[in-house]
């Protein structure tokens, strides 16, 4: 399995500059692991797993009306998110539970996680051909050690 890590920081101009250029990063990413191995088909085959920081609906964010001009919720970041899982991808927590109010962050002003005033952008996607393996997904809210809580994705290897 791969595993690819997303990390963006909260700045609307770094926002639209890397979805500017997600199609390039992905171009980059491809020529470097066909470099490696040196065949297409490795590339394409690969089961891949993506851990990154994104809002992508309103279910994941505590505010999603005042929430719409900011960074990590913006319109253009969801509809990359809609479009990326489209591509092959499951939202590994979502395809377990479709409850609203589940949280992976919150921020240190105003004691918002006591009142769990958060955003979910901590997410753990694997591409269709791992569903399969999947065994469960869950968001640790219990775990207070940072602004974010843990999340733990089960597989089946």
């Amino acid at each position: 399995m791969r595993i690819l890590y997303a990390f963006r920081k909260r700045k609307h101009s770094l926002t639209r500059f890397l979805l500017r250029n997600l199609n390039r990063l992905a171009i980059a990413i491809t020529g470097f692991l066909l470099k490696k191995k040196g065949t297409v088909g490795w590339v394409s085959s690969q089961k891949m797993r993506l851990i990154g920081f994104f809002c992508h609906k309103a279910i994941d964010i505590h505010d999603p009306v005042r929430n719409t001009k900011n960074s990590g919720f913006l319109p253009e970041e969801r509809d990359w998110m809609s479009r990326y899982l489209d591509s092959g991808f499951i939202d590994t927590f979502r395809h377990y539970n479709q409850d609203p109010h589940n949280y992976t962050w919150w921020s240190y002003r105003v004691d918002t996680r006591s009142r769990n005033l958060g955003w979910r952008i901590d997410y753990q996607m694997v591409s269709h051909e791992v569903g399969p393996q999947l065994l469960d997904a869950a968001i640790l809210p219990i775990v207070n050690h940072s602004d974010h809580c843990p999340t733990l994705l089960e597989m089946d290897f």
